[in-house]
């Protein structure tokens, strides 16, 4: 398939900082190449998956340009890396636990919750999130990562979701979820100008006294935390998964905020 030179060069500047990615890392394009098959395969599922097509080898061979052997090796005996949308269960279920006035304080803190006996106050915050998980299973996951501890009173939440998760692992999940909802928002604006516009923001000086970068960091992420607060605490209003007790709408849909910031370091550039 012939792209337009414009094509071209989109596809180039999302590239870019993967491959350097790649390269700082030390892995080489072959490496590249061999990741790009699966996921381009695993890609081509979810797509077919989302349009209720049946998925086979001849279908995602055409589809990806990925040959029949190459995908019958990735797909049949399930070399498939994981494609992750959407949160983990564990930031579900503290984000439920830090918005859901059932399971806040007056002050709209998460508060101490039973976890012990039948109906427990635990098990019913995980239901809210999702019928199908066991709260049990829940539970170990959040003990082991630290996010929750358990006291005489109860079981309490000592961690928030930004920093609950597996660090290094949970951050590189993140800036992928990032990238491809980034996209996806930048595809829309592009496409459906006749809508309001999906908030794309860049800010950047490149002028900074070294001295006042320790400072900047504070408070950039002090004030991206409390803003994040605020925007949770509004859509909150309009998610049935908190506010069961919403009716006579079409459910399901999804708002997405993200925010991020980088500060060299004093040695960065030189």
């Amino acid at each position: 398939m012939r792209i337009s030179e414009a094509q071209r060069s989109l596809l180039e500047m999302i590239l870019t900082p993967v491959v350097r990615y790649f390269v700082r890392k030390n892995y080489t394009i072959q490496t590249f190449y061999d990741v790009a098959k699966a996921v381009f395969v695993a890609v081509a599922i979810k797509e077919l998956e989302r349009e209720e097509g049946k998925v086979n080898v001849s279908r995602l061979s055409a589809m990806t340009g990925v040959t029949r052997n190459e995908v019958t090796r990735i797909y049949k005996r399930q070399e498939l890396p994981s494609v992750r949308t959407g949160m983990s269960i564990p930031a579900r279920v503290m984000g439920q636990w830090e918005l859901d006035a059932r399971f806040c304080t007056k002050a709209r803190k998460p508060r101490v919750l039973s976890y012990s006996g039948e109906d427990n106050e635990f098990y019913a915050l995980v239901q809210s999130v999702s019928k199908t998980l066991n709260p049990s299973t829940v539970m170990k996951e959040l003990e082991r990562i630290g996010a929750v501890e358990k006291t005489s009173r109860g079981v309490r939440l000592v961690k928030d979701i930004d920093r609950s998760e597996d660090e290094d692992q949970w951050r590189i999940e993140l800036a992928a979820q990032d990238m491809d909802v980034l996209l996806q928002a930048v595809e829309e604006n592009m496409q459906h100008p006749e809508i309001t516009r999906n908030l794309h923001i860049h800010t950047e000086a490149d002028n900074i006294l070294a001295s006042a970068l320790p400072k900047i960091r504070e408070w950039v992420l002090a004030e991206g935390k409390r803003h994040h607060k605020r925007i949770r605490d509004y859509i909150s209003k309009f998610d049935a998964d908190v506010r069961p007790e919403l009716v006579g709408d079409e459910r399901g849909k999804k708002v997405v905020f993200s925010t991020f910031s980088y500060t060299s370091l004093p040695d960065a550039d030189k």
